[in-house]
């Protein structure tokens, strides 16, 4: 076994022999297995442990790994996990937290490379997870044998060996290890698969594992010649054009709308983008999905985009008289006579026909404006000037006495306001007045 892991690293090209690396080490009998390899190869490494907490003997597998770790010198590093109070996904939360402190780890020690335990029926196993929940192309392949996210590389050198081999290797060189007690319970779903699908499989079908393996190498194959095309489409991250994304492949629009969920790290599941998808070819000129707490994926008429959802309060307040000035984002509301001095078209409002306060807020459901040819809604207005929908609730609109609207400062509209008198002119300008 040991000149089969290390002819699958030099195949693999995963790391040289004089780097660095940094073993996940949990104290079972994967990753124990592990760290008995790279001792007999002579690489270099440092350890990492995470104590779940949820078990007894917890303390058990942290002193079995520092008296491993001692004996052969080796540094361990550990933390033990906290959880929140309220729900939660356990194993999504536990794997982020993990990888976090991997992340902490391999920074502090200015370590690149960092080794995991997965192996051949832990590939199985996902595959299985995944279809089940469905994913993309390149959830469907399962676990890569090298995954680089920014400056760090995660390396699963046994993922060619099968569970078997593991556990003849640790019997024939008598190695210590402890076993996890949870994994032995059915009721999450990946245990399900690992305890009472796959020895079922593997029973019926001893190639199976050689399959997944040529499985997964032909979906990654596949999934990095679709990806390479998305990258090239999207040349800006943030945004595309809805006319030259339907001109392309199916598969290839799918993974462009499943890159846009990495990209800010949203789980991307099938029916989610095949939602999106659903929403880009409908009639409707705008449409905004939420994808987690920070961000939404917005339709807005040709562009689809990923945005920064706002967290602002609706505003109000009112103008009592000629001489005040308000203001909202740095934006200021006041009365002039200086026509020359307005950057946006103004409407004209009668001094005597003013009736105080006038209000100054955000659109309302049931907005209308008043013209001469007749009333028209608000919304339909931001329609026609293609407002973004995102935008509507965060453009300023004047309202008289009675709430009735009478101005929307940033849009170019002629009211039925009457023009007679001396008049001043309400203006929507960007700095400070007389600036």
């Amino acid at each position: 076994m040991l000149e089969k892991i290390q002819d699958f690293i030099k195949k693999q090209k995963f790391f040289a022999k004089d780097e660095k690396l940094i073993l996940a080490i949990s104290g079972g009998i994967d990753s124990i297995v592990l760290f008995d390899i790279l001792i007999k190869l002579g690489y270099d490494f440092l350890c990492c442990h995470v104590n779940h907490n949820i078990r007894n003997n917890t303390e058990a597998d942290l002193l079995l790994i520092k008296n491993l770790c001692y004996k052969h010198n080796i540094l361990l590093e550990d933390c033990t996990l906290t959880y929140p109070t309220e729900n939660f996904n356990f194993h999504d939360y536990t794997h982020h937290q993990r990888y976090a402190f991997f992340n902490k780890v391999a920074n502090k020690h200015k370590i690149t490379k960092i080794l995991t335990a997965h192996h051949a029926d832990d590939q199985l196993e996902t595959i299985l997870l995944k279809i089940s929940r469905g994913s993309n192309l390149y959830g469907y392949a399962g676990i890569n044998p090298l995954l680089k996210e920014k400056n760090i590389s995660y390396i699963r050198p046994l993922l060619n060996c099968s569970k078997e081999e593991i556990i003849a290797y640790q019997q024939a060189n008598q190695l210590a290890f402890i076993e996890d007690n949870t994994n032995l319970e059915s009721k999450y779903m990946r245990n399900y698969f690992r305890n009472e699908v796959i020895p079922k499989i593997k029973k019926s079908n001893q190639a199976i594992l050689q399959k997944v393996q040529d499985y997964h190498q032909i979906l990654s194959e596949s999934f990095q010649y679709i990806r390479n095309n998305s990258l090239a489409f999207l040349a800006n991250k943030e945004y595309f054009s809805i006319k030259c994304f339907k001109q392309l492949d199916i598969a290839l629009q799918k993974d462009i709308i499943s890159y846009f969920f990495e990209l800010h790290n949203v789980s991307a599941s099938s029916k989610k983008i095949a939602e999106v998808i659903k929403q880009i070819y409908s009639r409707k000129s705008q449409f905004s999905l939420q994808l987690n707490t920070d961000f939404l994926l917005t339709k807005e008429y040709d562009i689809i985009k990923i945005q920064k959802k706002t967290t602002e309060d609706g505003f109000f307040c009112l103008i009592n008289n000629l001489t005040e000035l308000k203001a909202l984002n740095n934006k200021f509301f006041y009365f002039t006579e200086e026509i020359a001095n307005c950057c946006l078209k103004n409407l004209k409002l009668c001094y005597n026909n003013i009736d105080f306060p006038l209000t100054l807020r955000y659109k309302t459901d049931g907005d209308y404006i008043d013209f001469a040819y007749g009333r028209k809604k608000v919304k339909k207005i931001f329609i026609d000037f293609k407002i973004p929908m995102q935008k509507r609730t965060k453009i300023p609109l004047v309202a008289k006495k009675g709430n009735e609207v009478i101005w929307i400062p940033q849009l170019d509209l002629q009211t039925s306001v009457p023009d007679q008198g001396e008049h001043g002119f309400l203006v929507y300008k960007s700095g400070r007045k007389n600036a």
